[in-house]
């Protein structure tokens, strides 16, 4: 184990940087990408784990940055044991509200350059017999108003894991999807929304500003699963001989999955539905007004 690499994409902060002490704390060597010169919580390690992290900029968006990171991997690692999707950001918002550009860079950062990253370290792991974990959510599953693109970038690396996992299972590479709900991490805090989200004019101002409200809620509410209880069981799963392709955490997560599994879907639609339109849309004056015509 002691000789085990593992590189994990965005690991500043959350899951990433959860998953970083965690392997460190197992003994492996941890290659960590993050889009700024370097990462605060590592000078808090002891020594000796200190000496095990390696963190590189990276930037997915960036074909040179890209280029340079594995590169510089192939050259100074002997082998990539496990490779740790991560990176990522949410765009949030209306679709109508979104710009061109941020449709644009939602799938290019969550999907297109992960992919390409992937692609490039793929002889390494294919060396070593390796494994991928590519971090999902619920959302990679099962659609949410006001996060379309977030959805669809999701959505895209669930089907090319899949793909991906038949792919390489004859050449011992074994791939797992992790696919959290909701966690006590920055992420609600990083959310980016689209360009008129907030304007007043917009005919989703309101869903807009509800989920803002709940998405607040949720990160500052005590108690609740952690991103150090994500890392826990990924870091489980990727030492497995052999590991599942799909991993659920937190109970959102498996709540959804299995109303989705044992649910008509008709019935689970209009479940959802109202739901929705009860959390999103409620006081939207215009949704009300309407209802109230059709009664």
């Amino acid at each position: 184990m002691k000789s085990r690499h593992v590189v994990i994409t965005g690991g500043s902060s959350g899951f990433g940087w959860a998953m970083t002490e965690r392997f460190l704390r197992l003994g492996m060597t941890v290659h960590v990408t993050t889009r700024g010169q370097e990462i605060e919580q590592v000078s808090t390690l002891p020594k000796e784990l200190r000496q095990k992290v390696k963190v590189y900029q990276l930037d997915l968006l960036s074909a040179p940055s890209r280029e340079s990171f594995v590169q510089t991997i192939r050259s100074s690692v002997p082998q990539i044991d496990i490779l740790v999707n991560n990176a990522g950001f949410g765009l949030f918002g209306a679709l109508e509200d979104l710009s061109e550009e941020q449709i644009r860079r939602q799938m290019e950062v969550n999907f297109t350059g992960t992919v390409l990253l992937t692609q490039a370290l793929l002889p390494m792991l294919r060396a070593s017999r390796g494994h991928i974990l590519n971090f999902s959510s619920v959302l990679g599953f099962s659609g949410l108003p006001m996060t379309s693109l977030y959805c669809a970038s999701k959505f895209a690396l669930e089907g090319w894991s899949e793909s991906l996992k038949y792919e390489l299972a004859p050449h011992g590479v074994s791939v797992t999807v992790i696919q959290p709900g909701a966690h006590r991490t920055k992420f609600g805090s990083s959310v980016e929304w689209g360009e008129k989200s907030g304007d007043p004019r917009s005919a989703f101002e309101n869903g807009s500003q509800n989920y803002r409200k709940l998405l607040e809620k949720m990160r500052t509410r005590a108690g609740g699963p952690t991103a150090e209880s994500v890392a826990l069981k990924v870091c489980a799963v990727a030492l497995k001989k052999k590991p599942p392709f799909r991993v659920r955490c937190g109970s959102d997560a498996h709540a959804t999955y299995w109303a989705r599994l044992i649910l008509p879907m008709p019935l689970y639609l209009l479940i959802s539905r109202l739901a929705f339109a009860k959390v999103f849309f409620a006081s939207q004056p215009e949704l009300r007004s309407s209802s109230q015509a059709r009664a």
